[in-house]
């Protein structure tokens, strides 16, 4: 499978589990993963959910966006 064919693939997972518009995208290294917790309406979707995406083998990642 092609680079290209596996992103489109990952993005219209992504598109399809949000119904709604986004407005807006946060993205957090590790070290800030806490803010999260501050936001309001989030919508979070774990990497072993998403096609083509890997899982980290690191227990302190969460893999979500």
């Amino acid at each position: 499978m092609d680079l290209l064919k596996s992103i489109n693939e990952a993005k219209e997972y992504i598109k399809n589990v949000n119904n709604e518009n986004i407005d807006i995208a946060i993205i957090l290294g590790s070290a800030l993963g806490d803010i999260v917790d501050d936001i309001q309406n989030k919508k979070i979707i774990s990497y072993i959910d998403i096609p083509k995406f890997s899982v980290s083998t690191i227990k302190e990642i969460t893999s979500n966006i």
